[in-house]
């Protein structure tokens, strides 16, 4: 049963670093980053559907960059814009994350665009 905590801990640890290296997002540090509570019922929801940690990393970044929208924070959601495009044009070819899961981020990606009147 240890080595089942043990994936899990560091299925967390490798998605901390995604969106540490990657996306240069900081849980702890970056302005208007979900709360503990809800960064941890995000990783929660993406180890229970399986996703992987380049899923679940990508997850939790459009939901960032979607909440920044929403709140008015446009420089820092297009930042986090461009960071999400460049993994995107790395990631989907290779079919680093499923048609499943890129369906429903490309949907997000596209509001958070139209809320910052980008095509």
């Amino acid at each position: 049963m240890l080595w089942f905590y043990g994936r899990k801990r560091n299925y967390i640890e490798l998605i901390g670093l995604k969106l540490s290296k990657e996306f240069k997002i900081e849980p702890d540090e970056s302005q208007g980053f979900p709360s503990a509570v809800k960064y941890s019922k995000l990783i929660e929801a993406s180890w229970a559907s399986k996703m992987n940690a380049d899923e679940a990393a990508m997850q939790i970044a459009v939901s960032y960059f979607l909440y920044l929208c929403k709140g008015g924070s446009f420089v820092d959601a297009s930042e986090v814009l461009l960071r999400i495009e460049n993994i995107i044009g790395y990631e989907v070819p290779r079919n680093l994350i499923r048609e499943e899961y890129w369906l429903e981020f490309s949907n997000a990606i596209i509001e958070g665009r139209q809320i910052l009147g980008i095509k």
